[in-house]
């Protein structure tokens, strides 16, 4: 049965081609989002699904009782998103007919920030690499709350790239060929221009999976 629902799995990817555009993935990383500023308010979850030999796009997904929120985000600002019953979410191939869409029209500019490489960081007897993006302008930082982000990564998969969101700006950097490590998250550390931390996010557990997402190429 296991074999019958592989090559089931191949040849839906083989016939993808005609009508949809496909996006492959094969591992799924699961944070812990706390928000130091509301103090007591819960933790957050979320996953992110990732292919390991394509930066080119990833998926956020969050979940509640019923319902699986999916957002596929693309390089060069165009996103997908919508909603799908938890039931109908958890099986190898997706196909969304036309999903709802945008583009991420406005981002900061690079200019506007520096990344700072750091020793590397040890958490639990491991070392992770680890950059800081700030705001290069002090004062742009308190008029227009631009934050301080510190990246700590994980390249034990040994990626050639930094899974990160494409509309992240530590992507971007690293687009821009700026020394961004390679490697998916481990810790992300977030802080206002005073220093004070406002969100600190974790990795809790990656799973090696098979998951294919479809949209028909016809959509707009």
């Amino acid at each position: 049965m296991k074999a019958l629902v592989q090559i089931a799995f191949l040849l839906l990817i083989s016939l993808t081609g005609y009508s949809q555009k496909s996006y492959l993935f094969d591992y799924v990383m699961e944070y812990e989002v706390v928000n130091a500023i509301e103090k007591g308010s819960p933790k957050l979850r979320y996953y992110c699904f990732i292919s390991s030999t394509d930066s080119r796009y990833m998926m956020i997904v969050t979940e509640n009782d019923k319902e699986v929120r999916m957002r596929l985000v693309l390089e060069g600002g165009r996103y997908y998103y919508g909603t799908i019953a938890k039931e109908d979410f958890f099986v190898e191939a997706i196909s969304l007919k036309c999903p709802r869409s945008g583009t991420i029209s406005e981002t900061e500019k690079l200019r506007n920030f520096q990344l700072e490489t750091k020793s590397d960081t040890v958490i639990n007897s491991g070392s992770f690499s680890h950059v800081v993006v700030q705001p290069v302008s002090r004062k742009k930082a308190e008029n227009r709350k631009l934050f301080t982000t510190h990246y700590i990564m994980d390249n034990s998969l040994y990626l050639n790239f930094p899974s990160l969101s494409p509309d992240d700006i530590g992507y971007r950097f690293w687009k821009d060929k700026q020394t961004m490590p390679n490697g998916f998250l481990k810790e992300c550390i977030v802080t206002d221009n005073k220093g004070n931390v406002t969100t600190h996010t974790r990795l809790v557990q990656f799973i090696k999976l098979k998951k294919l997402i479809m949209i028909d190429k016809n959509c707009k």
